[in-house]
């Protein structure tokens, strides 16, 4: 009946309504409705057809990406095309206080202030003197729009890819007989020139960036989508009411969740474990249809060749590499310091 019920989990408690949402399919079903006009899917074989391509039409709904703020809300990932959806904004004064950084900006340190120089002051200023000698004609490609683009490319090769190398190390540090796989897979391997086309061949390194990317899911958030001409009709079952199969109107905004999907039981069983076997069939050998990552393989190989056989695990635990809450990626228990290493 209201979003307060989400206001509450994602702000007073921190980002942890995903983990509300999962009790609730847990009690409900596959599908549950988890605000007055969202619903939330988590059966994997529903996947194609909330996020449908083939020229069936889907909209972002207005109320996930105002979360965003700054430069961002015009660039692809924040663009929103249904206008006639009802825009809602948890507190939008809040959202507004981001707007007062570029004139902080350069006078913030740490962490904190190289984000904040690089959205508001060095992005910006790149594209004006891309622009400037560029000046051709009229372009709609303003400074604001590609300074949103570009920080938006930049946050999602950075904060996602990071987080995937670090639970990555984590596993891959914790259990030496996958580390010992990897060795031996990799070992007639030069490290001095890696082929991305070479490495992606490979199934158990292509079986630890899988599993690497299952446990650290990219936008941990739901993401939900809004058909626009058709109707989408669900089937499937519900424990304790057998099948059923609902109508979900045009309109409607219906979305997944990566951090809950990920450990859909039924299709990743002991879904909290680091399992390569997921992705290899009975010969050990790579299963089809997995997705190749370019950066995520390069970076993986070095690490095994060159990095870990010189690393130990310092004071880190699976805690600090596990799902706890959502800030649109996922994050650890709060006060976690992350991967820790020593160099051996």
């Amino acid at each position: 009946m209201t979003l307060l019920y989400e206001l509450w989990y994602d702000m007073v408690l921190g980002g942890t309504y995903t983990k509300e949402i999962r009790k609730m399919h847990e009690t409900y079903g596959p599908v549950v409705r988890i605000s007055p006009d969202e619903l939330h899917c988590n059966d994997a074989a529903f996947v194609d057809e909330i996020y449908a391509a083939a020229g069936r039409k889907r909209n972002k709904q207005a109320h996930n990406p105002h979360v965003l703020a700054g430069p961002t809300t015009n660039s692809a990932f924040g663009t929103i095309v249904h206008d006639q959806h009802r825009v809602r904004r948890y507190f939008p004064w809040v959202r507004g206080l981001v707007h007062v950084a570029p004139f902080l900006a350069k006078y913030m340190t740490g962490d904190i202030g190289i984000l904040m120089k690089e959205m508001y002051i060095n992005t910006p200023n790149r594209i004006r003197q891309a622009r400037e000698d560029h000046v051709a004609g009229r372009s709609e490609k303003t400074v604001d729009r590609l300074s949103g683009e570009g920080f938006s490319l930049t946050g999602a090769g950075t904060e996602t890819t990071a987080w995937t190398l670090s639970v990555i190390t984590f596993y891959v540090l914790s259990q030496p007989a996958i580390q010992a796989r990897l060795a031996e897979e990799l070992k007639d391997t030069d490290p001095e020139s890696l082929s991305w086309t070479t490495l992606e061949k490979l199934p158990h390194l292509s079986a630890v960036i899988s599993e690497g990317l299952r446990l650290s899911y990219g936008v941990s958030s739901r993401t939900s989508r809004v058909p626009r001409d058709e109707h989408l009709v669900y089937t499937g079952e519900v424990k304790g009411r057998g099948a059923v199969e609902y109508v979900i109107p045009k309109g409607t905004a219906i979305g997944m969740s990566a951090a809950i999907m990920h450990h859909n039981e039924e299709v990743f069983p002991n879904s909290d474990a680091f399992i390569l076997e997921r992705w290899l069939d009975e010969k050990g050998l790579k299963r089809p249809n997995i997705l190749a990552y370019c950066e995520l393989y390069m970076t993986t190989a070095a690490l095994a060749l060159r990095v870990f056989p010189h690393m130990k695990l310092h004071g880190t635990m699976v805690e600090d590499v596990k799902y706890d809450h959502d800030l649109i990626t996922a994050q650890a228990k709060k006060g976690s310091k992350g991967v820790q290493v020593v160099m051996c």
